[in-house]
Formats: C-alpha cells, sequence, structure tokens
C-alpha cells in the first residue's frame, strides 16, 4: 500500500510514533479514503484498533468484504474498546449494510439495524431495513416498513453526499415500486438512472434488479416512461 504514499511521505510517518501516524491517517479519512487506509495498515500490528477505521474507511470506498474483514478482525482482536455512543451506532450500522451490500443478510442483519436505530435513530439503516423487511416479504414488519419511506425520502433530500443519496434513492424507489407506488416511484429514480453519474456503472446490477421489478409490475405507463426518459 505504501506505493501510493510519496515517498518523502513515509520517510516522515518513520520518525512518527504510531499514535502520531494514526492521528494523521485519521485526519484523511473520509476525505482521502485510500490515503487514510494506507497510512493506517504501516501500524495494523502495532495497533489493532486501527482496523476499525480502515474497515471504515474501506465501506466508504465502496468496498463492502474488505471493510467487514478489517473491521471484524479488529473487533477480535481488541478485548475492550470505549466507544463513543455514535461510532458504536456507526460501526454496526456498516457491518450491516456490507452484509446488505454482499447479498448475506439474516436474522442478525435485520437485528443490528434495529440496535443501531436504538442507538442513533440513523435514517439511512432505517431505510435499509425497510428493504431487507420488504425484499424478504417479512409480513408482521411491513407496516414498519413503509412507514419509514417518508423519512428517508426528506432524509435523502437533504443528503449533501451526492454519493450517498444517489445509493439511497435506489433503495427507495426499490422500495416504493415493490409496493405498486409508481408515481413516487417515478419521481425519484432519476436520482440513480441518470448517466451523469458512476451509479450505473458501478452497481450495474442494483440498477438492472430496478428494472427488472418495473418489468415484473408490468405497469405499461411506468415501463414505457422508464424507456422513454432513460433509453
Amino acid at each position: 500500500p505504501i506505493e501510493f504514499l510519496d515517498p518523502i511521505f513515509i520517510i516522515e510517518l518513520g520518525s512518527k510514533s504510531p499514535q502520531e501516524v494514526y492521528e494523521i491517517g485519521l485526519d484523511f479519512l473520509e476525505i482521502d479514503n485510500k490515503k487514510c487506509i494506507c497510512i493506517l495498515k504501516t501500524i495494523l500490528e502495532q495497533m489493532p484498533l486501527v482496523g476499525l477505521i480502515i474497515g471504515i474507511a474501506y465501506f466508504y470506498e465502496g468496498k463492502s468484504e474488505l471493510s467487514n474483514n478489517y473491521i471484524k478482525t479488529a473487533l477480535k482482536l481488541v478485548e475492550s474498546i470505549d466507544f463513543s455512543i455514535d461510532l458504536t451506532g456507526l460501526i454496526a450500522e456498516i457491518i450491516a449494510t456490507n452484509d446488505f451490500n454482499l447479498g448475506t443478510v439474516d436474522d442478525k442483519t435485520i437485528r443490528m439495524f434495529f440496535d443501531v436505530l436504538d442507538i442513533n435513530q440513523s435514517p439511512t439503516a432505517l431505510i435499509k431495513l425497510s428493504y431487507i423487511i420488504l425484499s424478504k416479504n417479512l409480513k408482521y414488519l411491513k407496516e414498519f416498513a413503509l412507514e419509514n419511506v417518508a423519512i428517508a425520502i426528506e432524509y435523502n433530500l437533504n443528503d449533501e453526499n451526492e454519493a450517498t443519496k444517489i445509493s439511497g434513492f435506489h433503495i427507495i424507489c426499490s422500495v416504493l415500486l415493490w409496493n405498486d407506488k409508481f408515481d413516487e416511484a417515478e419521481k425519484y429514480h432519476h436520482y440513480f438512472l441518470n448517466r451523469n453519474n458512476d451509479f450505473i456503472e458501478n452497481n450495474f446490477e442494483h440498477v438492472e434488479g430496478y428494472i427488472t421489478l418495473a418489468l415484473a409490475k408490468n405497469n405499461l405507463n411506468f415501463i414505457s416512461n422508464l424507456i422513454i426518459d432513460f433509453p
């Protein structure tokens, strides 16, 4: 990983303590995740806890499997961690979201999302949980899932991070389409079907799933508009 870093910068890191390197790496989280990962990997053996931050950075890079591997390994290696409530919620949501992205969702994932809601009422956890409930046809939770859509839409419209806004609306529109809310889905699906972003290229199978669901619903007006608007 150090090949990504400037040689002079590597020499500077070598003169610092692991704690100082940790703080330097942490400063790059979300700003330059690749650099954050490369810096923190140099002290991973001395400070296993940095695996959590590396896992979070990989999550922001869209690499779910690597993210979960680092986070879960760090949690096993470190006997006790003094987490703030917010960090606990973030890590739990990242693990559950990675399971969601990797298609390995199970009852534990659902419980984890509910735990996140108990901790910090995360709107992103709310809509992912709703999606899982509907996709798994958990009828006893269906009403709960549908009630969450309005909350998720409002949150997503105000999300300043374009990448999470786009992926969020993919989930929201899928939930709406699942429940025959065609007009509402049509109102928001341009966020992820528009070719002016990288979502289609990087998440083609998710877009394909949305189109397949639309065809299965067999609403000719919705399908016609889809073809006309996004040929």
